[in-house]
C-alpha cells in the first residue's frame, strides 16, 4: 500500500512538472488546479510516509524500554516459573544499557556500508525479532539476558539510523514536527506495554512485539533510500531520482554537495581532519554533554521507579498502575509537543524543558525534606502532582527534540560517524545514573537525591543558554558558522571590521 501510493505520489508530481514544460510549446491553457502550495504538498507526502514507517521501530524502542515493569514484578513473585534474585533483577534491567552501547557502535558502520534504510533492515528490525523470541520463548534467565540484549541492541541501533535518515530526506521546514514523531511512537510504545503488563503476562506482551516486528520490516521495505548513500556508491542518478521524489534540490550543486558530504563521511584520514575544525568537535563535544544533562533529568530512573515515589509521597498503589497513569502523561505530553516543535524554535523548548524540569525537582526534594521532619504529613498530592508537571515539562524539550536537535548541530560531512557514537555515550551516561540511583537513594534519602539532580539540571539549563545555537529553520552551513568561532573571536572579528571602516 505505501509502496503503490508512493509511486502514485511520485508520478503526478512529474506529470504536473511535465506540464509545466509543455506550456512553452502548446497554446495558452486553463490555469492548473495544481498550485505551487499544492505540489509542494503532494511531494511533502513521501517525505511524512518515509519517516512514519522508519518511526515504527521506535514503537520497538518504547515497548523494549518499558518491558521491565511488567516482566520483572512476575519473575520475582512466588509464582514465577524462572524465579531471580535481587542480583539478577539489576542484571536484566541493566542489560538493555550494554547492548544499546553496542549497537550505536556498530550502527555508524552498518549505515555506510549497507545503506541507512538497508541496515535498519538487516540489523535492527531481525533485532528485535530474535531478542523478542528469545523473551517469550525463554527457559530460564540466560534466554532473557540474551533477549534483553538484543533488544537494547535494536534501541542503539533505531536511536542512531532513523534520526540520520529523518533529516537526511526532509526538508528543514517540516523536519522538527516530523522529528518529534518518533518520540511519539516511542512513548505510544511505553504506554501499550505499560497498558499490557496489567491484563497479560510478560510472555504474550514479547510474542506480541515478535509479530509487530513483521510489519514494520514490509512498511520500511518501501520507503526510499537515503540520497547520501546513494551518492556515496556513486549511483548519482539513484540519488536525483530520490531527492526529486522527496521534493528536495536535485539540481547539480546538490549532487556535488552530496559528494562533497560523502567524502569526509566516508574517509578516515578526513574524518581526523575535520574532528580539528570548531565547527565539528565542538558540537560534537556539546552533544555528548548534552546527553550528560539529559541523564542529569532523572527521567529514566524516576519513570522507572514511578510506584517508589507514589509510596514515599504516602499514596498506595499498584506497580502497574502507577506506570500506565505515567504513560499515559508522557504521552498527553508527547502530543502537546508535537505542535510545539513546529512553532517554536528548539533551543527555547530545550530551556524552558531544562529550567521547568530542575524547578520541579526541587519543589520534590523540598517537599521530601519537611515529610521528613514531619512538616508536610497532610499534602500527599503536591509530589504526584509536580511529578506529572516535571513529566510534562520534559517532554516539552529533552524529551521530544533532543535526538533530532543533536542530529542537526553535528556536520552533515561525519554525521553517520559521530552520531552513534554520541548515542553511545548518552547510553553510558544512564548505565552509570541506573546504577548510582539507589545508592543515592540510600544516602541522601529522597528530598538529597532530587536536590542533586536539580541541581545539574540547573546547570544543564545554563549549558543550553550559553553553548548550544538555535537549529530550528538553520542550514547545516548556518549552523556551523556558531561552532566556527568563539565568542571572543567574534568580538575580535566585529572590532577588525570597525577598524577598516574607519580607514580612509
Amino acid at each position: 500500500m505505501i509502496e503503490a501510493l508512493l509511486h502514485r505520489t511520485i508520478a503526478k508530481v512529474n506529470q504536473g512538472e511535465a506540464k509545466e514544460v509543455n506550456t512553452l510549446t502548446m497554446p495558452p491553457q486553463s490555469p492548473s488546479k495544481d498550485t505551487p502550495k499544492k505540489k509542494k504538498f503532494k511531494r511533502a507526502i513521501v517525505q511524512i510516509l518515509s519517516v512514519i514507517a522508519i518511526s515504527l521501530g521506535h514503537f520497538l524502542d518504547g515497548s523494549a524500554l518499558a518491558f521491565t515493569s511488567p516482566l520483572l514484578p512476575q519473575l520475582m513473585s512466588s509464582n514465577s516459573t524462572i524465579p531471580i534474585n535481587g542480583q539478577q533483577r539489576n542484571f536484566i534491567s541493566s542489560m538493555h544499557s550494554l547492548g544499546a552501547t553496542i549497537g550505536c557502535l556498530v550502527a555508524g558502520m552498518a549505515s555506510r556500508k549497507f545503506g541507512r534504510r538497508g541496515s535498519v533492515l538487516i540489523f535492527n528490525i531481525p533485532a528485535y525479532f530474535i531478542g523478542y523470541t528469545s523473551l517469550a520463548f525463554a527457559r530460564s534467565v540466560i534466554y532473557i539476558y540474551f533477549g534483553r540484549l538484543l533488544c537494547g541492541f535494536g534501541i542503539g541501533f533505531t536511536l542512531s539510523v532513523p534520526t540520520v535518515y529523518i533529516v537526511e530526506i526532509t526538508s528543514p521546514e517540516i523536519r522538527g514536527i516530523l522529528g518529534v514523531l518518533t518520540n511519539f511512537f516511542c512513548q505510544i510504545g511505553i504506554l501499550c506495554t505499560y497498558v499490557a503488563g496489567y491484563f497479560i503476562d510478560w510472555r504474550m506482551i514479547a510474542i506480541t512485539m515478535m509479530i509487530f516486528c513483521i510489519p514494520t520490516i514490509v512498511f520500511i521495505w518501501f520507503i526510499p533510500e537515503s540520497p547520501v548513500y546513494y551518492a556515496s556508491i556513486g549511483k548519482d542518478d539513484l540519488a536525483r531520482d530520490t531527492l526529486e521524489a522527496l521534493g528536495l534540490d536535485s539540481s547539480p550543486n546538490a549532487i556535488k554537495a552530496l559528494h562533497e558530504r560523502v567524502l569526509g563521511e566516508y574517509n578516515a584520514l578526513t574524518i581526523l581532519r575535520e574532528l580539528k575544525k570548531p565547527s565539528v568537535y565542538k558540537p560534537f563535544l556539546n552533544s555528548i554533554v548534552l546527553f550528560f544533562f539529559f541523564q542529569c533529568t532523572a527521567y529514566p530512573l524516576l519513570v522507572a521507579y514511578a510506584k517508589h515515589i507514589f509510596i514515599e509521597s504516602g499514596i498506595e498503589i499498584e506497580e502497574n498502575l502507577a506506570s500506565i497513569i505515567v504513560g499515559i502523561v508522557i504521552v498527553i505530553g508527547s502530543i502537546f509537543s508535537v505542535p510545539l516543535a513546529k512553532t517554536l524554535p528548539r533551543k527555547f523548548l530545550l530551556l524552558i524543558s531544562g529550567g521547568g524540569v530542575a524547578v520541579s525537582l526541587a519543589v520534590l526534594s523540598i517537599f521530601f525534606y519537611l515529610r521528613d521532619a514531619k512538616l508536610a504529613d497532610n499534602i500527599p498530592s503536591l509530589p504526584i502532582v509536580f511529578f506529572i508537571i516535571y513529566l510534562l515539562f520534559f517532554m516539552m524539550g529533552f524529551g521530544s527534540i533532543s535526538w533530532l536537535f543533536i542530529a542537526e548541530i553535528l556536520p552533515p560531512t561525519i554525521r553517520s560517524t559521530t552520531y552513534p557514537l554520541c548515542i553511545a555515550w548518552n547510553w553510558i551516561w544512564n548505565f552509570g545514573f541506573a546504577h548510582s540511583f539507589l545508592t543515592l537513594l540510600a544516602n541522601l534519602q529522597m528530598s538529597g537525591t532530587f536536590c542533586l539532580y536539580a541541581i545539574l539540571s540547573f546547570i544543564g539549563f545554563i549549558f543550553i543558554g550559553f553553548f548550544l545555537p538555535e537549529t530550528r529553520h538553520k542550514t547545516s552551513e548556518e549552523i556551523a558558522k556558531f561552532f566556527d568561532s568563539s565568542i571572543f573571536d567574534k568580538k575580535e572579528s566585529e572590532i577588525q571590521k570597525n577598524t577598516e571602516k574607519d580607514i580612509p
